[in-house]
């Protein structure tokens, strides 16, 4: 059973972990990318996954705002 001392340790945790994450994202942005290169690095990141499901339902998402890999996908099909 969880204490109200290990509930805090997650929400602290969770803290940290959104902390840094918005740091990465603040660096990210200080090159001044665009949109689509936005678009880009989250499709590269959701490929770095863990869980294949999760991988691959966020990487079709983000795929379709991207054109050029939609298109790559799409001629990636071998028809027999």
């Amino acid at each position: 059973m969880k204490t109200v001392e290990d509930n805090k340790v997650n929400r602290e945790k969770d803290a940290n972990d959104s902390l840094i994450c918005r740091n990465i994202v603040q660096e990210i942005l200080k090159f001044g990318v665009s949109q689509q290169q936005v678009l880009r690095l989250l499709y590269y990141l959701s490929l770095e996954l863990e869980n294949r499901e999760t991988m691959l339902d966020i990487s079709s998402i983000i795929r379709g705002y991207i054109p050029s890999l939609a298109q790559e996908k799409e001629s990636n099909i071998v028809l027999k």
